[in-house]
């Protein structure tokens, strides 16, 4: 299937690693020209050259803290200056952070919300007019099933299943019942992805799809 995507532009934060970066690799591989950007620049430099190794698609990196609304703009803007228009606009950026609740500081829950809420909201007011421009202008907001339906008394199955391990490594053990069986792969992110900002899917529009093995106890 041609998904529509040959000479279109995606800028994708958080590009440089895992969801991001096979996303950028997907949509490349189907004639998309990318523009991925994290804080990082030894990791974007990387990931850029993957990119071009594996596609030869035209690649732009921008180092950028999406935290920072100065930063969503500028991004936003080098990638309009460097490819001419943008498309799309896939807001990956994030970290792994769990603490229990009475223990989350209002530093925590400001970065957090600063990094993965507000910096989707600075991304996409910059990237607007630019996708309203497009025609098919299309974004996509990546974030955890787990935010909508967090597992109940997690704290008491970290103590009586793995008291030798801390916090932050029992929250990122991959073993949480998932119905399908497996751990999912980050191409299947990507897969979704890919159709949802293709021609394919011109006719879904504001909706949430879970791609988690059915773990999720939510649509």
């Amino acid at each position: 299937m041609d998904l529509g995507l040959a000479g279109k532009v995606a800028l994708i934060t958080g590009g440089s690693k895992g969801i991001g970066l096979v996303t950028a690799i997907t949509l490349a591989s189907e004639g998309a020209h990318i523009a991925i950007c994290a804080r990082n620049e030894d990791d974007l430099r990387g990931a850029a050259a993957k990119i071009v190794e594996k596609t030869g698609a035209k690649v732009h990196y921008i180092q950028a803290n999406v935290s920072s609304e100065e930063d969503c703009q500028r991004a936003v803007a080098e990638t309009v200056e460097r490819f001419g228009r943008l498309d799309i606009l896939i807001n990956n950026a994030g970290t792994f952070a769990a603490s229990p609740f009475e223990q989350a500081t209002h530093e925590v829950w400001t970065q957090d919300l600063d990094l993965k809420l507000f910096g989707a909201i600075h991304c996409s007011k910059a990237a607007l007019p630019y996708l309203i421009e497009s025609g098919k202008g299309a974004i996509v907001n990546m974030s955890t099933s787990s935010a909508k339906t967090p597992a109940a008394s997690i704290e008491r199955s970290w103590r009586n299943q793995h008291p030798e391990l801390t916090w932050e490594q029992f929250s990122q053990l991959p073993h949480h019942q998932i119905p399908l069986g497996r751990i999912g792969y980050t191409q299947e992110a990507a897969n979704v992805i890919a159709f949802l900002v293709s021609d394919a899917a011109s006719y879904v529009t504001g909706t949430s799809v879970n791609v988690d093995g059915r773990k999720g106890a939510t649509l």
